[in-house]
């Protein structure tokens, strides 16, 4: 009898099946950080306008109405790696940011749109963490 070298094909499906079973598990939960990861990026586009709206009241004695007053130039209303698009509204006693997903990161629903306002109300609040 002569010895062969090399693999069976039995051998070979165990190993394709092995990588499709990890690549099954292992796919959506790195596309779960990934969205997880550059909510950051909402997130960090809604405290700086936060902050506009601070200074906008300090001068104006009023929050800034419309996404328009508090962000002037045009494209500034994105987030910094622009995944996400900042609305605003407000009047005299208050303000509401929202920063809804734009690009890849519409895929994380759960998280579309973020919100922040005056009180420093976080919603949805999972999504904050």
């Amino acid at each position: 009898m002569v010895k062969q070298n090399g693999f069976t094909l039995i051998e070979l499906l165990i190993v394709v099946a092995i990588i499709g079973i990890l690549t099954v598990v292992v796919v959506p939960g790195y596309q779960e950080y990934t969205l997880k990861t550059k909510r950051t990026d909402g997130q960090i586009a809604l405290m700086q306008a936060a902050d506009k709206q601070e200074r906008y009241y300090s001068q104006n004695s009023t929050y800034a109405k419309d996404t328009a007053t508090l962000f002037p130039v045009a494209g500034d209303e994105y987030s910094p790696k622009k995944l996400y698009l900042i609305t605003v509204t407000g009047d005299t006693n208050g303000f509401q940011l929202s920063a809804a997903a734009q690009a890849e990161q519409v895929a994380d629903t759960a998280c579309t749109p973020m919100t922040y306002n005056q009180a420093g109300t976080k919603t949805p609040a999972d999504c904050w963490d």
